[in-house]
């Protein structure tokens, strides 16, 4: 097969075309990089600022890129919004629709079907906007719903997902905020982790446990991390000789994995039913993982007794309550690690979740 896979959000694209790739098929991957993230891509498409002209050179840019973009069997966009200039998108999936053999919708990330879902709080037991039935009223929340409730975002999402040839979702969540609509388009496969690229040693008990919690500024309130900076705050008070705790603000991808390196336990998530690449490459490396990991995950995976994620519920009381056990009972870091970088390599090895992609598109 040619394939085309548009856009980036965490290194899903690039790591899929190597999975793929390896089966033989032909790839391109045309990206910004997902920003200061900066990951592999064989096109690059970012903005290199935010004002008018670097608007304007990167319009250019995708433009000039255009006459590559045809001819493919498929072509997969991460998300609706899959380039930095907005009101292109719906135009430039149009071009692609006519100009390719079948397109499929990313559902990878926040999205207009995501955001109506969590805003009707009738999907979820709780998300970034309701927690036990409460309104969070996190700045965040404000700031999805005006880009994606009653804008040119949402008409492109809807028109993308009703013509697309199929929807495929990444994480679970995005799943169930697409099920009730589409579920005869809809298909949901884990993310693709190359696991060749990850070093992995059995994790020690160690003297003192090692906290590591990475912040994005763009994203620390969808992420839950305030709740970890507080629930870690009253653990350092208490257990101030038994632990470390050390952050990572806005790295690179490379200069991440290294600081990865460096932890026993490692923070992600905590409003997702679902583990994201952060989280996968934690257990892959043999890491201890604090995230939300709901039982949606597990059955949707096939899962029933390799648990292996230090679940939590987004209350700081609930994540302090984990960490306390974790340090009370690091006899177990052997065992987690063990099971973590199984889970990883029992659902989602690059190359197994490629031979699922050929299969949903080939249908």
């Amino acid at each position: 097969m040619k394939i085309l896979l548009l856009g980036e959000y965490s290194n899903v694209h690039w790591t899929l075309a190597t999975g793929l790739r390896n089966l033989g098929h032909k790839v391109m991957v045309v990206s910004d990089g997902d920003g200061f993230k900066n990951y592999q891509r064989d096109i690059d498409i970012s903005m290199k600022s935010e004002n008018r002209m670097g608007q304007i050179k990167c319009l250019f840019s995708i433009l000039r890129t255009l006459p590559k973009l045809k001819g493919f069997d498929v072509v997969q966009v991460i998300n609706p919004n899959f380039t930095r200039i907005h009101h292109i998108n719906l135009l430039l999936y149009k071009y692609l629709k006519k100009h390719n053999r079948k397109i499929f919708l990313g559902a990878f990330g926040n999205d207009y079907f995501y955001t109506k879902a969590c805003i009707e709080n009738k999907v979820y037991r709780y998300s970034e906007f309701f927690v036990d039935g409460k309104p969070t009223n996190l700045k965040a929340n404000k700031e999805l719903v005006k880009a994606w409730i009653g804008t040119f975002r949402q008409k492109a999402n809807i028109e993308m997902a009703n013509s697309c040839d199929g929807i495929i979702a990444g994480l679970y969540d995005y799943y169930m905020a697409y099920e009730q609509g589409f579920g005869n388009k809809l298909n949901y496969i884990p993310l693709p982790i190359n696991l060749e690229e990850i070093p992995f040693s059995i994790l020690n008990i160690p003297e003192k446990v090692r906290f590591f919690v990475s912040i994005n500024k763009d994203r620390m309130e969808i992420k839950g991390t305030p709740l970890f900076l507080k629930a870690l705050k009253r653990i350092e008070d208490k257990y101030s000789d038994r632990i470390e705790i050390f952050e990572a603000e806005s790295l690179p991808y490379g200069e991440y994995k290294a600081k990865l390196q460096e932890a026993d336990v490692v923070l992600d998530q905590t409003y997702s039913y679902c583990l994201g690449m952060t989280g996968l490459l934690t257990l892959a490396g043999g890491k201890i993982l604090v995230s939300s990991a709901e039982p949606e995950m597990y059955k949707a995976l096939g899962e029933k007794e390799n648990k292996p994620v230090c679940g939590i519920l987004p209350s700081v009381d609930d994540i302090y309550q984990k960490l306390e056990s974790l340090i009370l009972n690091k006899n177990d870091f052997p065992v987690f690690s063990q099971n973590g970088r199984l889970f990883v390599e029992t659902h989602h090895d690059y190359t197994k979740v490629a031979k699922q992609y050929i299969n949903v598109w080939s249908k």
